[in-house]
């Protein structure tokens, strides 16, 4: 609102708002919150108002708008206490104020318009149009709607919010498509249901019938509780009454809807041998009792524990935008994954899945040694002899349908008995059992699952338990994750999330709860887990467990992002509490991947490290445990790649430093490049006591400053350390993990060079399970990686130690941004930190020449001004040259003032401006 003769669409439009250079929120909020209620006095009780405030600035004139928004919320209730109004917010730019729109929305709004968004908030003005056309279909889709008053008699007391006070009418807004499903309304009946007979609506009495509880009602009910306690936190920063107000509606809903849901339900948390559809009723059953009242406990604490003054996070956390790139992320992955994708994908995978299985048990019957002893014991067992014999034939036909029977009915169960199988501790189920699940079940699926997430619970894979921490980059790039602990007990994914999706704590046998799992290519099944592990599920498995989203996958590089951040983890842990299995898997299982996906991007990458070519961001290195997982499972000798030497591996420990530096500079400053480079300068100035008094110091003023080159010569290249960083602990603590990974990659790598198919040799040994040398070789280099020290691993001479450290540490800080890591220093050579030195005394010298700098364009701008002043038109014309903008800042400015006072100076130095410049000083009398 404008003003109080402004009303139509086309006036509002035609309004010039100038360019005040200031931001009055208090008299913004004043004045149009008067012509409101002035409005509705004069219309009476009826008309229904609609604020809309827009704010690209922070308050930073008048009283505070706490204050103003107090007064004027009393005054509408005090003389406008029927007033219908529902209030818009939209904030541009963090420099907005969101508590102020909350605070002013929560103050002033009697009638919300559901469906609407607390806050239209864009973080950059170019964000407008696409937050512009929300708001504009949000208020689309109230078209048609009116306010509707609802009233009862008696002692009955109504209220359309839990939130509200309770009293004996109240208004909702309904359009009419909630008017033919019927809206929450919540009444407080002292005398049961008889109080409900003088319900009436618009005056009109209400036909009021009994029906069944309606769940799905109050939960929406509840979650309109929760968005108006969000907006409240936002606006005071306390909810505290409003959360003991709404205690008694979720206690009452958790009664209800237990009593509804059979309170005996069966809520047992055994998971073993549970067939799908019994693991999906599962979760219905115990999901439908535990999970709902736990999800909005779980908010409210959310709510409670928010500490946040940022806008554009405080708007984030209004509209459940929690994740920074969720948007771009999403686009990456190609839009969302469908429950209809999933089920066609799983029908397509289907029947090679059960060729591959039947594959899988002819390979693990090898396993079985002698065939003819293998045989009578088959037969013992009381297996088919005729089969049992078909069964070894090299050329066995396992899509003959009698031979594919036996093997999936009768072999396989004898291999079980006869081979010691992992399992899942949760389903007790292998993972060729886990997966012939998925043979068993396509065909009827759709019956079953309705939902991404109720396919997971349904049909699930093999892998390890692990912990993993996420960020917001994650969704963008996979590597931004760590994987905090890996256990050896095997799991599987279906049994897991019906725990985690019912709110069931899953225990593992090692004592942590459960929370993620890395699915694996299994060496005891390797086709058919090779063809899974490609699938739609295994996809949204792997999005769940990096994103916590079901869509987010963007390729196999999120999986071996999570393959590199488990193995380092497992790598870092104490050889006694480590199985080397755990280590062999993960390498068995990227390198089956990169057999379907190519490892050359990898190969890539090391010859770079090879050549002591830069590993950053720009040369696709996403993270350093690329390059270590790559150590581990490619093929060097067939990539052409030789022992890594001493300047390959510092290449890699620099770049890892330089990556660590990055996140403590970020943490400390934010992101901006200009500001993280100048804290970086800052620290490592203080931590080698440069400063002032002993670097070059600027010429006066009036005096010109030597050639660069000269003072650069004059900077000293002494320091002195200041306890104030202990920068050996930093390169030990951030190179050691390098050194451990790479101790155990050169094991196996020389492994791989004494048998005769390399690499391949690795594989094939895993898949007979014939890997009693391999354990054997990662746990001695695991501990011969602890006992390593990383100053012998780079070869750096005793006496060298700590200047090389202390460079390795100044050129992380100095230079941890991608683009200025090219052409780096040797930091074994001297040099290289005497030139650093001189670099961050330069650096002190050009912050004091900036002073300097103002003060002679100030000079030379009133030497220009003299001049000009005195001079006739003529040579005023020449001063000015060919262009006025190709003067200096004091020069332009000079002349600029002297053409204000003088027309027909005016006249030639704006001929010689652009048009932009003419037109804003023709406008603006203060330029």
């Amino acid at each position: 609102v404008s003003t109080q003769s402004t009303w139509a669409c086309e006036e509002m439009r035609n309004i010039k708002l100038p360019s005040q250079g200031s931001t009055n929120i208090s008299d913004g909020l004043s004045k149009t919150m008067g012509v409101v209620m002035n409005r509705d006095s004069k219309l009476g009780h009826g008309c229904h108002h609609i604020v809309v405030f827009l704010s690209d600035g922070g308050h930073n004139e008048g009283p505070a708008p706490s204050s103003v928004i107090a007064t004027i919320s009393n005054d509408m209730k005090k003389n406008n206490p029927d007033i219908r109004v529902s209030f818009l917010v939209i904030g541009v730019t963090s420099s907005s104020r969101t508590d102020i729109g909350m605070l002013a929305k929560t103050s002033f709004e009697t009638v919300p318009l559901e469906g609407m968004d607390p806050i239209y908030f864009c973080r950059e003005a170019n964000d407008m149009i696409n937050v512009l056309r929300s708001l504009q279909e949000g208020l689309q889709r109230q078209s048609g709607g009116r306010v509707v008053q609802l009233s009862a008699d008696g002692q009955c007391r109504l209220v359309a919010s839990m939130m509200q006070e309770p009293s004996s009418h109240c208004e909702v807004f309904m359009v009419p498509s909630a008017a033919k499903e019927g809206a929450a309304l919540f009444a407080i009946l002292p005398n049961g249901l008889e109080d409900l007979k003088g319900l009436k609506v618009d005056g009109v009495l209400a036909d009021v019938q009994l029906v069944e509880f309606e769940e799905d009602v109050v939960v929406n009910a509840l979650d309109t509780a929760i968005k108006r306690m969000k907006q409240k936190k936002v606006a005071t920063g306390s909810i505290d009454r409003e959360v003991i107000e709404l205690e008694p509606w979720i206690n009452a809903f958790e009664i209800s809807l237990t009593k509804c849901l059979n309170q005996g339900s069966d809520l047992q948390v055994d998971y073993s041998r549970l067939k799908p559809h019994e693991r999906l009723q599962r979760y219905k059953t115990a999901t439908s009792i535990l999970y709902k009242s736990r999800e909005i406990r779980n908010e409210l604490q959310a709510i409670q524990a928010m500490q946040n003054d940022n806008s554009a996070a405080q708007a984030s956390f209004l509209t459940g935008d929690k994740y920074k790139y969720a948007a771009k992320a999403l686009v990456r992955a190609g839009g969302p994954t469908t429950v209809t994708e999933i089920i066609t994908d799983l029908k397509t995978r289907a029947p090679l899945l059960r060729t591959a299985l039947r594959k899988d048990a002819l390979l693990l019957l090898k396993r079985m040694g002698n065939t003819t002893e293998a045989i009578n014991e088959m037969v013992k067992e009381g297996l088919d002899p005729k089969l049992c014999h078909l069964v070894f034939e090299p050329q066995v036909d396992i899509d003959n349908s009698e031979i594919g029977t036996f093997i999936e009915s009768q072999l396989f169960p004898f291999l079980r008995s006869r081979l010691s199988l992992p399992e899942s501790y949760l389903s007790l189920l292998s993972q060729w059992e886990q997966l012939f699940e998925w043979v068993a079940c396509a065909e009827n699926v759709e019956a079953e699952v309705n939902s991404e997430y109720e396919m997971l619970m349904y049909l699930g894979l093999m892998g390890m338990p692990i912990f993993v921490e996420r960020w917001n980059a994650t969704q963008m790039d996979a590597f931004q994750c760590k994987v905090n602990d890996v256990l050896p007990s095997s799991c599987d994914s279906a049994s897991l999330c019906c725990a985690l999706r019912s709110g069931t704590v899953l225990r593992s046998p090692e004592g942590p709860e459960l929370q993620d799992i890395l699915v694996l290519i299994d060496p005891d099944c390797p086709n058919a887990s090779t063809i899974a592990y490609w699938s739609k599920i295994a996809e949204t498995l792997t999005s769940v467990v990096l994103c916590r989203d079901l869509h987010m996958y963007s390729g196999p590089a999120m999986k071996t992002a999570l393959h590199a951040h488990a193995l380092m983890s497992v790598i870092m842990k104490d050889p006694k509490e480590i199985t080397a299995r755990q280590v062999l898997s993960i390498i068995y299982s990227v390198r089956k991947q990169w057999g379907a996906s190519g490892a050359g991007q990898y190969i890539a990458l090391l010859k770079r490290m090879c050549n002591w070519e830069s590993l950053t961001e720009a040369d696709e290195v996403k993270h350093p445990y690329q390059l270590l997982l790559g150590l581990c499972a490619v093929d060097l000798a067939e990539a052409g790649i030789t022992e890594m030497t001493s300047p390959a591996k510092f290449t890699l420990c620099n770049e890892t430093l330089s990556r660590e530096v990055r996140r403590i500079v970020r943490m400390k400053v934010g992101s901006d490049h200009g500001v993280t480079r100048s804290e970086a300068f800052k620290l490592m100035q203080n931590l080698l006591s440069i400063n002032e008094t002993n670097s070059p110091c600027p010429l006066p003023p009036e005096e010109g400053e030597p050639p660069v080159q000269q003072i650069r010569d004059s900077c000293s290249c002494d320091y002195l350390i200041k306890p104030v960083f202990d920068y050996k602990d930093f390169v030990v603590k951030h190179v050691k993990p390098i050194v451990r990974a790479m101790t155990l990659a050169n094991a196996i790598q020389k492994w791989s060079l004494t048998q005769p198919k390399g690499m391949q040799s690795f594989m094939d040994c895993m898949e007979r399970a014939d890997t009693k040398e391999l354990e054997v070789i990662v746990q001695q280099s695991l501990q011969k990686g602890i006992d390593l020290d990383i100053w012998d691993f780079l070869e750096v001479a005793q006496k060298d130690i700590e200047r090389t450290s202390l460079t390795m540490t100044v050129q992380a800080f100095m230079y941890h941004m991608s683009g200025d890591r090219t052409e780096l220093g040797d930091v074994t050579d001297g040099l290289t930190l005497r030139n650093m030195i001189i670099d961050l005394r330069m650096d002190v010298y050009n912050k004091l020449l900036g002073p300097k700098q103002n003060q002679r364009r100030i000079i030379i701008g009133d030497l220009t001004y003299d001049k000009a002043l005195n001079a006739d038109e003529s040579t005023f014309d020449s001063m000015i040259g060919y262009h006025a903008h190709g003067l200096t800042y004091g020069q332009f400015w000079s002349m600029a003032r002297i053409a204000r006072r003088d027309p027909k100076k005016r006249e030639i130095f704006l001929a010689k401006c652009n048009q932009g410049f003419v037109s804003s000083f023709n406008t603006n009398k203060k330029i």
